[in-house]
């Protein structure tokens, strides 16, 4: 049963407790599914649960750590700015992945800056300063594939 109000509900609890060489607990994680654990496919469901932390882990850590600035409490206002403010950074980081995937441009800027978080700072600089036709142009002037001659201000 997994809570009071549910009791037609039940689930399966399944745990993975891994030890180093010294014996010292180096991993625990602990699940539940309503899919029935059985010898045949308790270590199938221990690598799905893995590699859905994994996935979570890894995305959210992107988000907040890599100049997306998707704080924790996003998701939690009394209106729907927050939420708002969530969903502009899930839309903004599947475009980047998209890019990532598909922009050889995006890719050789993304290496030239070494970082996400100075890639969209590079980004912003330029959108600043220079009126651009595409995303692209900014990749690649980022990137040093293309220069622009203007006069030095004084």
């Amino acid at each position: 049963m997994l809570n009071g109000q549910n009791q037609d509900i039940e689930v399966n609890y399944f745990e993975l407790e891994q030890f180093d060489t010294e014996g010292q607990r180096a991993y625990f994680n602990s699940w539940i599914t309503d899919i029935a654990i059985s010898q045949e496919n308790i270590v199938e469901l221990t690598l799905i649960g893995r590699s859905r932390w994994k996935i979570e882990n890894e995305t959210f850590n992107t988000l907040k750590n890599q100049g997306y600035h998707l704080e924790h409490n996003y998701g939690h206002g009394e209106k729907y700015l927050a939420t708002n403010f969530m969903l502009l950074a899930f839309l903004a980081f599947c475009v980047d992945q998209i890019a990532q995937k598909m922009d050889q441009a995006f890719d050789k800027a993304l290496k030239y800056c070494k970082t996400k978080k100075k890639l969209w700072e590079k980004i912003r600089q330029v959108f600043d300063l220079l009126p651009c036709k595409s995303m692209n142009v900014i990749y690649r002037f980022i990137a040093k594939d293309i220069q622009v001659d203007f006069p030095l201000l004084e």
